[in-house]
């Protein structure tokens, strides 16, 4: 049996040369691989058999080349046992037995023909080919088709090269295994494109999630070879830190227990240690292993349905209910514990999506495991003791350097902050503050090196919140943080798949609760100051500021350059601040603070929370030794954000300075409107590159379909990075949902998106000229097209940029569904204008929009769909009120089933009536749940809606 099967893939462009003998037995010395294919070798008959020989296979098949193209040789060890099952002029169908114990797989080599068409017949031939979804099955070669537009390096279109071949990755429900070393496969003048890959399904994700696919230095080929190992070298994690369960809480005795072991005299840290200790024990002795517990269930509902199929006994049956009920509890638990661990925030609990819970986390493992970097010296290394300890230097280097002390800092003023700012932000903390910061917590995000999610103390507020509220409240009068509260986990994210070194990860901090909450509640009271503090250039992270304001107006500066005609040439800068977070200095924080009158309490308990900390990286889920940081505030606490913008606009109040002394020259779009200096993002400057700008495209040319190709690439990347195909109908909606929420949709916000790109938008951006009259964006469109109020009706395009053609298009659509608020009255026209005291809706502007394409007589879907319950529920009652539900007797009308009759009673025709009244199960559940005088009527509506 062997431990790790190599499975080895090379388009060799031909087999007959000496050069290739010894470049695959370099390989073969190099990586003993056990499966070998080879592709392109443009040999046949005698002498392709001579030089299987010379290579050494102790087996081998192979598909014949026509003529001087295609040809796939194949050749395994004689340690495994494979069995052809189908040859194709492009691929090789094999199946390969017993390699683990009761399990085999699946393995189909690929070489895709050059020619289009021939490419076509390969996807069909490939998907009739396709095994069943349970057996793990993968696809390695030679595809010559790329998957993604980063997949190829060149100025050439990918066209339906690209669109084919992911239609058949998405309709065969496969993922790219990916790669580690160097990104493209193959290279030719100065086109460099990855056109081998590995693809798999899911069950072969279950069985081999360790799997790693290597691309090989070339040799002779211009081609690189790729290498697929079933297992990595890497050791399996040991000393992993504590992690709190959120099925804990759903425990009948878990509130009991929390009562009996928590005890808090004053030291926090001391507190969750030692019941950290006890909940171990707990989790050991009465809680149980999920997995044991399940099977144990399983063996003994099934031994006791065994004993009531030979003898009708109540007592048993009471025993199956009461086991069928447990492990429905079980099953319960097992999907909240696999939803902690694979991080979907975006899908609620309700359905049991353990599977796909379960693929979330082995796609999200296998993407943050690091296999090898290239470290201080130069070398490439996957020793994972050297790199554990190389990661630990790089960033104490990086976060341990002591800034230079400032002989003086900016000479400038912040504007003086408002009284009722400062008197907001002298009040004392109260209990009522803690609890809003604790319960603003997602409650299952990632915990720090306590191991305590927010979950714990949210659901035993009762029980610890006196404790934590006497905690908080000692902090912000003096009393320390404790030191293990203090200590934070550095979790390295890669920013792509192929990494280099160090520097290409982005560090996230994992904070213990207790530590999130001091911070949370400061910037909770920062959330309303802020806006009066800040300037209006920086958009990013203050509340009642979108960041579209500034890709607005970054968008109508590139277009007013570009249409200058005369006097002087201009010129657009954008500085990217490397590594900003991490190396701003303690001392300039703190300045900023006072700067800006926050109250001294507040100072205090800020700078003590940044300056007393530690840090730790968690490698590989190992941490490393602790470190000291001397600067920067890390990603992950809730003060970064306000901290950051408030160092930032000591450069925007300099720049103001120079502004005034005339060293600094504006940009004027209009001759009455705002001029332009800088514009603010976090850690981005736009100094008036062209490019993007936050995810944006800076427009200076034809807007045209492949304009916006990315954006329909970010929504299929994270399509195919979830799998949408293990969840319910009712999760898919709430999928399709998230993914409109979570793309990043500045674009959307700032532009019109063709139509080619996005059949609808969901988000308009015409609305914020009447309501945001005051930002500095509006103020900008107004003065540079000559807007009062409303936008023209008709405009000059040739004059106009594209966000100004944009709103123009919609703009009458807009302008039929606006209804005016008084306010002053100043601006209303009280003839014309019609009046409301409401507040702009996106969703009905959606669906206002929609009315013109679609609309339906039939209102009851609506009243299903307001329905405030889980998703799932609401989608049971839509397919039930379209009679769709897939009952016994639906299925047989499809063709699909075996019996009409219920599964239940067994005495009648299974329909959608029998099912949800007549059946005896459902007469039992409605006397449950329904009161008995109205009984009748509710099954006189089930009657009359079968009816309808």
């Amino acid at each position: 049996m062997i431990s790790n099967l190599k499975i080895f893939s090379w388009n060799c462009q031909g087999c007959a040369s000496k050069n290739f003998i010894r470049a695959f037995r370099e390989y073969n010395a190099e990586y003993h691989p056990d499966i070998v294919c080879l592709l392109e070798p443009r040999v046949s008959g005698k002498k392709a058999n001579y030089i299987i020989e010379q290579l050494g296979f102790n087996f081998s098949h192979r598909v014949e080349a026509v003529g001087f193209s295609g040809s796939i040789w194949v050749g395994w060890k004689d340690s495994v046992r494979i069995q052809i099952l189908q040859n194709h002029p492009q691929f090789i169908l094999l199946h390969v037995n017993d390699y683990v114990p009761n399990n085999s797989f699946f393995i189909t080599f690929v070489y895709g023909s050059a020619d289009m068409s021939k490419r076509k017949i390969l996807w069909d031939g490939l998907k009739f080919a396709m095994p069943h979804q349970s057996t793990p099955w993968i696809l390695m070669g030679d595809f010559n088709a790329i998957l993604a537009p980063e997949d190829k390096r060149s100025t050439c279109n990918m066209g339906k090269r690209y669109s084919l071949f992911g239609n058949f990755v998405d309709s065969c429900e496969l993922q790219d295994l990916g790669f580690r070393s160097p990104t493209f496969i193959w290279q030719r003048g100065g086109t460099s494109v990855r056109l081998d890959h590995a693809l798999a399904n899911d069950a072969w994700m279950t069985s081999f999630p360790q799997c790693l696919v290597s691309n090989l230095p070339c040799i002779k080929s211009d081609h690189r070879p790729i290498l697929l190992s079933t297992r990595t070298n890497m050791d399996l994690a040991q000393g992993r830190p504590f992690r709190f369960l959120a099925g804990w809480t759903k425990h009948n005795n878990f509130s009991t227990f929390v009562k009996e072991k928590w005890n808090y005299g004053g030291n926090m840290a001391d507190s969750l240690n030692n019941f950290t200790s006890h909940v171990k024990d707990w989790n050991k002795n009465v809680y149980g292993f999920l997995g044991s517990r399940k099977r144990q269930l399983l063996r003994s509902l099934n031994n006791i349905q065994k004993a009531l199929y030979h003898t009708d006994s109540s007592f048993l049956a009471k025993q199956e209910m009461e086991v069928r009920d447990e492990l429905e509890n079980v099953l319960n638990h097992e999907e909240l514990l696999w939803r902690q661990k694979a991080r979907c925030d975006w899908l609620h609990l309700g359905d049991r999506n353990t599977k796909f819970f379960h693929s979330c986390t082995i796609k999200r493992r296998k993407f943050n495991r690091i296999i090898d970097l290239r470290i201080s010296n130069g070398e490439w290394c996957s020793n994972q003791d050297i790199l554990r300890a190389e990661a630990a230097r790089f960033f104490e280097n990086l976060y341990g350097e002591v800034p230079q002390d400032l002989e003086e800092f900016p000479n400038v003023r912040f504007p003086s902050s408002k009284p009722s700012d400062i008197t907001f932000l002298e009040k004392k903390i109260t209990y009522d503050d803690i609890k809003r910061a604790l319960f603003d917590m997602a409650p299952l995000k990632a915990p720090g090196s306590d191991g305590f999610h927010a979950h714990f103390f949210q659901s035993q507020w009762d029980i610890l919140g006196n404790g934590i509220c006497k905690w908080v409240k000692g902090v912000f009068t003096g009393q320390p943080i404790e030191q293990d509260l203090n200590n934070m986990l550095i979790v390295l994210i890669p920013k792509k798949e192929c990494l280099g070194d160090f520097s290409e990860f982005r560090p996230m901090s994992l904070w213990s609760v207790m530590y999130k909450l001091i911070t949370k509640v400061i910037a909770n009271r920062f959330k309303l100051v802020f806006p009066n503090i800040i300037s209006q250039e920086q958009t990013g992270f203050i509340a009642g500021r979108n960041v579209s304001d500034n890709i607005i107006l970054a968008q109508e500066v590139i277009h007013s350059m570009r249409c200058k005609r005369n006097g002087k040439n201009w010129m657009a800068i954008k500085l990217d601040l490397e590594k900003a977070y991490g190396r701003v200095s303690w001392d300039f924080i703190s300045a900023s603070l006072e700067a800006v009158g926050v109250p001294e309490f507040l100072r205090k308990a800020i700078m003590s929370a940044i300056s007393s900390s530690s840090m730790q990286i968690l490698w590989n889920d190992v941490p490393t030794h602790k470190f000291k940081p001397a600067r920067g505030i890390r990603q992950g606490c809730p003060l970064l954000r306000y901290m950051f913008v408030l160092c930032m606009d000591w450069l925007g109040h300099l720049i103001r300075a120079d502004i005034d002394i005339g060293r600094w020259k504006l940009i004027q779009l209009s001759i009455s409107g705002p001029a332009i200096s800088h514009l603010f993002f976090a850690d981005d400057l736009e100094v008036q590159n062209l490019g993007f700008y936050l995810g944006v495209p800076l427009l200076h040319s034809r807007v045209t379909k492949s304009t916006f190709s990315f954006v329909v690439e970010k929504i299929r990347h994270k399509l195919n990075s979830w799998n949408a195909r293990k969840l319910s109908i009712a999760g898919k909606v709430t999928l399709a949902q998230s993914v409109l929420l979570f793309i990043p949709n500045y674009f959307m916000q700032s532009m019109l998106i063709p139509k080619g790109v996005c059949a609808e938008i969901e988000r308009l951006i015409g609305f914020g000229l009447a309501s945001k009259s005051s930002a500095l964006w509006v103020r900008v469109l107004r003065a540079k097209y000559g807007w009062k109020v409303q936008i023209p009706d008709s405009i000059n395009r040739s004059q106009c940029s594209h966000l100004r053609r944009s709103l123009a298009k919609v703009w009458p659509l807009l302008r039929e569904n606006l209804i005016s608020a008084i306010g002053d009255g100043a601006s209303v026209r009280c003839w014309k204008d019609p009046w409301i005291p409401g507040a702009f809706s996106i969703g009905s502007a959606f669906w206002t929009l929609k009315e013109d394409t679609w609309s339906s007589r039939d209102n009851n879907w609506k009243n299903i769909w307001r329905y405030q319950g889980p998703q799932r529920v609401r989608f049971f009652l839509w397919l039930a009120f379209k009679q769709k539900l897939l009952t016994n007797s639906e299925r047989m009308r499809r063709g699909i089933g075996q019996s009409n009759s219920c599964a239940l009673c067994g005495n009648e025709i299974e329909d959608m009536v029998h099912v949800l009244r007549d059946c005896p199960t459902a007469k039992d559940m409605w006397m449950h749940v329904i009161p008995s005088q109205l009984m009748q009527r509710i099954v006189e509506s089930l009657g009359r809606a079968s009816l309808d």
